[in-house]
């Protein structure tokens, strides 16, 4: 609901900003992902408005999950996992 509200906003917003400034509307979407995080504009805009909703993964178990795949850790720092298949 929020981003079928939001989403036309911020994209209708855009195009008449350009419009007023003779820039080439598609060249702010086209442009966005380079120049910025690396996220398409709608993208950043979804996490902007809140984001999908996520389940957190406690680190243990992380570690049993991909020790069953048949992967072991070699080294973790916050929720960044570095793993390495099983010889």
């Amino acid at each position: 609901m929020v981003l079928s509200a939001f989403v036309p906003y911020f994209a209708i917003r855009g195009l008449l900003e350009d419009l007023r400034h003779a820039r080439n509307p598609v060249r702010r979407y086209a442009d966005y992902a380079r120049e910025n995080r690396g996220m398409s504009q709608l993208y950043d805009w979804i996490d902007w408005l809140g984001g999908y909703p996520f389940e957190f993964a406690h680190p243990n178990d992380v570690n049993r999950f991909t020790e069953n795949l048949g992967f072991v850790l070699q080294r973790r720092c916050r929720t960044e996992y570095v793993f390495a298949r099983r010889a």
